[in-house]
């Protein structure tokens, strides 16, 4: 025994094999893909790519192969927070977007992206969220440098012994007469990419394009096997100028953004009826002044969206196909946001003996939101194909309102001695909601602490906790849901009278009950969310070459938002196992207020990640994540309900509630990732993703008619308990393995590379999607996107 823990202590107190430097100590809570990577991974140009096989740490809650996601605002599932929680910033300048929360405001273009960030949030770190860290092309004084590409999609076809491998949970015969077997895929797929770098004495400017178009294929649930298919363009500008003023280090940033889909939702399941046209705008400019003893950025981000439903007075089947989504009247119109934003951080450090450093900071940010909101005249609700409600809007309604937080704090370590050292982040944070009327203005004060304490800084193997009260940021969601100028919805009971399926003027039944706009009253108790979390981390470089890593985290968060029936208006009533509430009188508010249950949501996380390279030369990494993440949310499967920052009129219905406390949508329970490369031979380099994701949590939904009301309740729990034990089944889980082969080519005065990268190499073709009113059958509504072939070409010059 006294062998081992010598042994045991040696090994840890050991310095770094010869010749390897410690690493900073933030790289333990940040993941980082090099430009070399990035070029040389299969896809590993596209963030959604990057999200969803191969950073360790995160889920992308959007399907993802050959950059088909890159169309789709991207919501990521990253320490067990909301997909509302997520941050965005490019060379560190904040670009989180405010008129779709926890998604960019704009976009780099991708060749001109030099690394790719991911940071949790710790004191080791004064950011969290993804970094686009900005780059140059690495050639002479001028240069310029070009990369087109293509794709050959629907290759796709399961290897031989897949269905050995995977059994497909439908039979021959279900899928030949109650499923839809045509796949989401590319028609259409083309990239282009340009930056150059004119050659400036007196200044130093950078000019960066992206082009991509492409045109998808969706299943149209409307019909078996029919599809639909939708066009959608990116388009990404910037302008980067850099200049040394005295002191200073200087930049200017200028990003320019323009999105447009057709059918925007189609990715999440949606008939096509439900999509809508979307024409996204935004440009972003920032100056950022550095120097050794100050740090300050200046950014203002304005976001436009057009968005126009694809059939207006549309009708919707509430028996749903997956339970993504009830009322899928989004809102349309005309929106904009426009968000400024100033950091402070102002450096310091001491050496008494021991040494002590850090930086003061602050930070502000104020959104100013309009919305010029169409409605529908009214959307009738059918549920079995009969008529069941309709919902009358009060007509069109313009309407502004604002937020803005101010952030001021502390971020300090102290090295206590050469083998401990304490860090620190300590700040305190108003937030503020504005509207007019002023009912429903929120005044918050969030104060917040993150401290940490570092085991052998120096040494091989390195230890490292934190313990940390961390709030919210309080985000435009918010200011959406209380925004009383919003068209007002009225749900009736649809009396069809002459049974046609049509609704007319005056097929209006008793009130159901009011959505939407002046429904929405604030609770004078509300409280602003924050998280409790425990942060471990042990870290080992086994050789000059490679480094294992251990992480594990737990979180609670207090106070999440929810929204409540202002008052009672019904009674419990006992159905078998279930006491369903039943509505008295018609439902006239709501109260926006915080969770209340007994059972917070949670989350659980353990990681092993064991990585290597040789810089330009091998890189391997692979990673194994079991994660936990538990709560009540909104009343549904997929991201737009099952997720704790959600805020939605159906959270007030004590049937929501029922079998409600259960795993989150980004919850795949076990994940694993492999990406690796190398040099076949000189200029020729091999490389290869592998991935494995666990299924997202799904129930069943059963269906009751009680007096004229339809009460839809969770079958069971999503997936598992806290325990591990079943509740309903996950929604299939997603494989991909993918290689590139790349070649370089270099001539005198211009070097080219070509590339060959094939996706969903066996293509198993899993089923991704359960019919939520099969009664517990698990038929699947559609497949993985098939295997598909990008080639493309580099020049730089």
């Amino acid at each position: 025994m006294i062998h081992f823990l010598l042994a045991t202590i040696l090994f840890l107190t050991s310095p770094f094999p010869s010749p390897r430097e410690a690493s900073p100590l933030s790289s333990l809570t940040t993941f980082s893909l090099s430009r070399f990577q990035m070029e040389m991974i299969p896809g590993g140009f596209y963030f959604p790519t990057f999200f969803e096989n191969l950073a360790p740490a995160t889920t992308f809650l959007i399907e993802e192969s050959n950059g088909f996601a890159l169309l789709d605002p991207p919501r990521v599932y990253f320490e067990g927070d909301s997909i509302t929680q997520f941050s965005w910033s490019v060379n560190q300048f904040p670009t989180s977007s405010s008129l779709n929360p926890g998604t960019p405001g704009v976009i780099p273009p991708l060749g001109l992206v030099s690394q790719l960030q991911l940071a949790r949030n710790s004191p080791l770190s004064s950011w969290s969220g993804m970094n686009f860290c900005l780059g140059t092309p690495p050639l002479s004084s001028s240069s310029l440098a070009l990369h087109v590409s293509h794709v050959w999609p629907n290759m796709g076809g399961m290897i031989p012994g897949a269905t050995f491998m995977l059994q497909p949970h439908a039979t021959t015969e279900e899928r030949d007469n109650l499923l839809s077997s045509i796949r989401r895929q590319f028609t259409h797929n083309t990239l282009v990419d340009l930056v150059g770098r004119p050659a400036l004495s007196f200044l130093e400017l950078t000019l960066g394009a992206t082009y991509f178009r492409a045109e998808r294929q969706f299943n149209d649930f409307n019909h078996f096997h029919q599809f639909f298919k939708e066009p959608g363009e990116l388009t990404l500008f910037l302008v980067q100028a850099k200049k040394k003023i005295s002191a200073f280090d200087c930049e200017f940033l200028t990003i320019i953004n323009h999105i447009s889909r057709e059918n925007l939702t189609a990715e999440l399941g949606r008939l096509p009826q439900e999509t809508l046209s979307s024409h996204r705008n935004s440009i972003f400019s920032g100056l950022n002044f550095s120097s050794s003893w100050l740090r300050a950025r200046l950014s203002f981000l304005r976001e436009k969206n057009n968005l126009n439903p694809q059939t207006i007075n549309l009708a919707k089947e509430l028996m749903d196909n997956d339970g993504e989504g009830f009322f899928p009247f989004e809102k349309w119109g005309e929106f904009q946001a426009k968000t400024w934003r100033f950091d402070l951080t102002l450096p310091f450090s001491f050496n008494l003996g021991s040494s002590l450093k850090g930086q003061f900071y602050i930070s502000l940010k104020q959104t100013n939101l309009t919305g010029k909101e169409a409605s529908h005249q009214f959307n009738p609700l059918l549920f079995n194909n009969k008529p069941y409600q309709v919902i009358i809007w009060q007509g069109d309604k313009d309407w502004q309102n604002s937020n803005g937080y101010f952030r001021s704090g502390l971020q300090a370590n102290y090295s206590w001695h050469r083998d401990i050292s304490f860090y620190l982040k300590l700040f305190f944070q108003p937030s503020w909601l504005h509207f007019a009327p002023a009912e429903n203005n929120l005044h918050f004060w969030q104060p917040g602490f993150d401290f940490g304490l570092a085991f052998f800084e120096k040494r091989r193997n390195r230890i490292f906790v934190a313990y940390g009260l961390i709030p919210w940021e309080i985000r435009e969601n918010v200011n959406y849901f209380l925004e009383n100028n919003r068209p007002l919805g009225q749900i009736y009971y649809w009396s069809d009278h002459n049974q046609d399926k049509n609704f007319q003027a005056g097929e209006e039944g008793p009130l159901y009950r009011l959505t939407r706009g002046a429904s929405h009253l604030v609770s004078s108790q509300l409280k602003a969310p924050f998280n409790h979390r425990l942060l471990a981390i042990f870290q080992s470089s086994l050789s000059a070459a490679f480094t294992l890593q251990l992480q594990g985290s737990i979180k609670e968060t207090k106070n999440n938002f929810w929204v409540y029936y202002k008052e009672n208006y019904g009674h419990f009533s006992p159905l078998g196992d279930k006491s369903l509430f039943i509505l008295d009188k018609p439902v006239t508010q709501f109260i926006f207020s915080n969770y209340s249950f007994g059972e917070k949501p949670f989350y659980a996380e353990l990681l092993l990640h064991l990585w290597g390279q040789k810089e330009k030369n091998w890189f391997f990494s692979f990673s194994f994540m079991a994660h936990l993440g538990m709560g009540y949310t909104a009343f549904g499967n997929g991201p737009t309900a099952n997720d704790i920052g959600i805020i939605d009129e159906s959270q007030a219905s004590p049937n929501t509630w029922i079998n409600g406390y259960g795993r989150v949508d980004g919850d795949r329970a076990f994940v694993g990732k492999m990406f690796f490369g190398f040099y076949l031979r000189p200029r020729l380099f091999l490389s290869a993703t592998l991935k494995y994701r666990d299924g997202n949590p799904f129930a069943f939904i059963d269906s009751y008619l009680l007096n004229q009301e339809v009460i839809l309740t969770l079958q069971t729990i999503q997936a598992e308990n806290k325990k591990g034990v079943k509740g309903g089944p996950r929604e299939d889980y997603l494989s991909d393995v993918s290689l590139q082969l790349s070649y370089s080519w270099p001539l005198t005065e211009l070097q080219l590379e070509f590339y060959a990268s094939l996706h969903n190499l066996l293509d198993f073709g899993s089923e991704l999607s359960e019919h939520v009113f099969s009664g517990g059958q698990r038929y699947a509504l559609e497949l993985q996107i098939p295997r598909s072939l990008r080639v493309g070409i580099k020049a730089s010059w």
